[in-house]
């Protein structure tokens, strides 16, 4: 199999998602207990790809420090860090270098089940300098459109269509495979965008840019209920690749300990090394990071409770996002869409009501 390049783009401020990504980038966020951008990485190295550039600008260094130079995932990592926000195509421009043929572009915040393989397939066969995948959606109004000629060639880029009848239902999912002539057409140093400036720019030059159109799951993670929709869709396997398939409906990590008396309805992952008290009731889709302790008598119904997070006795949780290292107090109470940002302490018999959000300080937003 060829060897590949991927840019990938991780230097988005994640604002939706606070406050998860206070202090967090955003594609460091944990989907079934691991960064999403671990899962991104070790798919693309199943299609080939042995290189791949990062090219971050919020809070790098914690990028950097969870994955080195790649080693454990065999593959090479290098990074490239903006010291002001470049765009889509002005950071690829920043970050390639000397890449010596066909390369891929992801952003880093978006789950899809491509065949990353055919695409590229694709690219090679119709001699494009660049490929857009597509996604069909019902309703393109939010998004820029693409429209094909019969042979899939992009014809031009429509930002934010006005319906009933729309040009195109084929939107930008954010992976191009593109040929190092296209860096040519970005300027160095300024805030450029693929859409908006370096696509429209190669069709302006008549060089071929194709659509590649698929079916399948796509869903950007860059809000809270993204987020969550995302892992309860994985553990209730409704994405059809292998990759993201779950082989159980209740997953326990090493070294956990699961009281006799406690109750677990799946589908439910559990990390390493945690512990579920007496009589408590863990119901899916839910899932608990590594070094997560629940007390005793206690209900996690439909949450994703990050690593480190300690919940007392008789507490009751209720669809919620709880962040990594946060503590709820004994016969505490959080109902439905409740977000608790990392370090938080939620006091002994304290309730918050549907859609509470709770920053690092401990205030409400």
């Amino acid at each position: 199999m060829e060897s590949l390049t991927a840019v990938v783009l991780v230097g988005g401020l994640g604002t939706r998602l606070r406050p998860l990504t206070s202090g967090l980038p955003k594609p460091m966020i944990p989907v079934l207990n691991r960064p999403f951008l671990e899962h991104l990485i070790t798919k693309l190295k199943t299609h080939g790809v042995k290189r791949v550039i990062l090219a971050s600008g919020y809070q790098p260094d914690v990028i950097e420090d969870y994955f080195g130079g790649g080693l454990d995932l065999g593959v090479e990592i290098s990074y490239a860090v903006e010291d002001s926000p470049l765009g889509t195509s002005g950071a690829v421009k920043a970050s390639a270098g000397d890449i010596p043929g066909t390369f891929l572009v992801l952003n880093g915040d978006v789950v899809m089940d491509l065949d990353v393989t055919e695409f590229l397939e694709r690219h090679k066969a119709t001699s494009a300098s660049a490929t857009i995948a597509l996604y069909r959606v019902d309703d393109p109004s939010p998004y820029g459109v693409v429209p094909l000629d019969d042979d899939g060639r992009v014809q031009q880029f429509i930002e934010k269509p006005t319906g009933p009848k729309f040009p195109s239902h084929f939107i930008n999912s954010g992976c191009y495979a593109l040929e190092p002539s296209v860096l040519d057409f970005i300027s160095e140093g300024e805030f450029t965008m693929f859409e908006r400036d370096t696509f429209p720019a190669l069709l302006s030059a008549s060089l071929p840019v194709y659509g590649f159109p698929w079916d399948g799951y796509w869903r950007d993670i860059g809000t809270v209920s993204s987020y969550t929709e995302l892992n309860r869709d994985i553990l209730e396997n409704r994405i059809s690749s292998p990759f993201w398939r779950v082989p159980t409906t209740i997953a326990v990590g090493d070294d956990s300990l699961i009281h006799p008396t406690a109750e677990l309805t799946g589908p439910v992952l559990i990390g390493d090394r945690c512990i579920v008290g007496a009589g408590t009731r863990i119901i899916g889709p839910t899932i608990l990071g590594d070094d997560c302790s629940i007390g005793a008598r206690s209900e996690i119904r439909k949450s994703i409770i990050w690593r480190g997070t300690r919940v007392g006795m008789g507490v009751d949780v209720q669809g919620s996002v709880v962040g990594m290292n946060v503590s709820i107090g004994d016969g505490a109470h959080l109902e439905d869409g409740c977000v608790l940002a990392t370090d938080v302490k939620i006091s002994d018999g304290h309730s918050l009501q549907t859609g509470t959000v709770i920053d690092h300080s401990g205030h409400s937003m």
